[in-house]
């Protein structure tokens, strides 16, 4: 895996990007997008997830810092989140950067990612359902912002799979 660079929306953002073993040019690969939890970073992400097994390109973006405590990287949608920073329109200026350079079915393309960055997977869900062929939050940290702008958007609906334990005592199941 290489850490990349992408200017978006006047900023330099940055993803771990894992091209997948037989890798060629001619096949069109399924695309993986994971985020990670506030404070965490996608080299983190791809650490623990065994993601990068898959027989699919796997980019782990980079959140921004955001506010609070200890400056931590967060994502779009939650109270944290670093102001001014549009994680929706950086989500989509990575995708377009990814199927212009590699060769991946724009039809498969999914997102996952943990805790505040499941979060900004429901925002992505909703934000650009035609752009995703589902969607995988974990432990999901659903604030109010996840959602800002959803009721205007009308497209299809995208495939979730929610995957959240009942011991969670960091985002806990039945909420808080």
């Amino acid at each position: 895996s290489a850490l990349h660079e992408l200017e978006s929306e006047g900023r330099d953002r940055t993803y771990v990007l894992r091209l997948p073993i037989g890798y060629e040019q001619r096949d069109d690969w399924p695309l993986v997008v994971a985020f990670h939890g506030r404070g965490s970073s996608g080299a983190e992400v791809e650490g623990y997830s065994e993601l990068s097994r898959l027989p699919a390109v796997v980019a782990y973006p980079n959140g921004e810092i955001g506010t609070g405590d200890g400056y931590r990287r967060a994502w779009q949608g939650a109270p944290y989140a670093p102001l001014g920073v549009d994680d929706v329109a950086f989500t989509g200026d990575l995708l377009d950067r990814l199927s212009e350079r590699f060769c991946v079915d724009e039809t498969r393309t999914y997102a996952t990612g943990k805790s505040n960055g499941a979060g900004l997977v429901a925002l992505l869900a909703c934000r650009m359902p035609e752009r995703l062929a589902a969607v995988a939050p974990v432990a999901g940290a659903y604030y109010p912002g996840t959602g800002e702008g959803c009721a205007e958007v009308a497209g299809p609906a995208v495939p979730v799979m929610a995957v959240h334990g009942t011991g969670d005592t960091t985002i806990p199941y039945d909420g808080d």
